[in-house]
């Protein structure tokens, strides 16, 4: 049933998440399966993240997010979004383009599941996978405005309810948003976000 399936996509996310803090490497070619691109159809980590029923399975995904992000800076330096730059649509999208892709499409939705997010243990990790992203992406080489999204999501983390808000999760937004605001590229991109 559906708890043993939950069973066998947690066991996998931890294998995952050992590979990934091992051999990061090895997932390198395989980032188009394992993070969201243009085919919004594609069952992801992020899909994961976003959608499972069960909290645990949520965590483990984020954290699988986390530990290859964290680990392949070098690889992700190569990303470059040149989309609207007055180029022609190529016959092929380059692996710049693509990881530009992955990137944004996974720091957008890392950014709903944390504003959206209920469980204090996925919401927890789901913000730590997004501060390495913040921390680790080449965001000069990617569209303005994902920084101000960050911003946006952990105020939406910290208005909430302060009474029964949990304070780890507080805290976790509170040091996600220290960290995307001693990014010199946020502050310009701050006029983006909707006032309050």
């Amino acid at each position: 049933g559906d708890a043993s399936w939950g069973k066998v996509v947690l066991n996998a996310l931890k294998a995952l998440l050992s590979l990934a803090k091992m051999q990061p490497k090895v997932f390198h070619p395989h980032w188009a399966l394992l993070l969201p691109g243009d085919q919004l159809r594609q069952r992801t980590l992020l899909t994961l993240v976003l959608g499972d029923p069960n909290p645990k399975v949520r965590s483990a995904a984020a954290a699988v997010l986390q530990a290859l992000v964290q680990r392949s800076k070098a690889y992700m330096a190569a990303a470059e979004d040149r989309r609207g730059q007055g180029q022609r649509p190529a016959n092929f999208t380059s692996l710049s383009q693509s990881l530009a892709t992955m990137l944004s499409a996974t720091h957008r939705g890392l950014c709903d599941a944390a504003a959206l997010e209920t469980s204090a243990l996925a919401s927890q990790q789901v913000i730590k996978a997004l501060l390495a992203l913040v921390i680790h992406a080449p965001y000069n080489r990617l569209r303005r405005g994902l920084l101000a999204e960050v911003v946006a999501s952990m105020r939406s983390i910290l208005s909430r309810d302060r009474e029964r808000a949990d304070p780890t999760v507080r805290t976790a937004a509170l040091g996600c948003l220290a960290s995307v605001l001693e990014n010199p590229l946020t502050v310009p991109e701050l006029h983006i976000l909707p006032p309050r």
